[in-house]
């Protein structure tokens, strides 16, 4: 699963679980039972993606 933010006019945000990205560089995402489309914020942490794996599964 990836988690991911759009921004949906000047003040909204959603965030979703990934479901495509588009060509004109916005993406959709699934927030709740809703799709919602817009432009993608970028990460602040390169290696977020890790940090979001490590807390959903757990240690060995």
């Amino acid at each position: 699963m990836n988690i991911r933010c759009v921004t949906v006019g000047k003040h909204i945000t959603a965030q979703g679980e990934l479901v495509q990205e588009l060509a004109n560089g916005e993406a959709i995402v699934l927030s709740g039972q809703r799709q919602v489309t817009g432009k993608l914020v970028p990460a602040l942490n390169s290696n977020m993606p890790d940090i979001i794996r490590s807390a959903e599964a757990p240690a060995p």
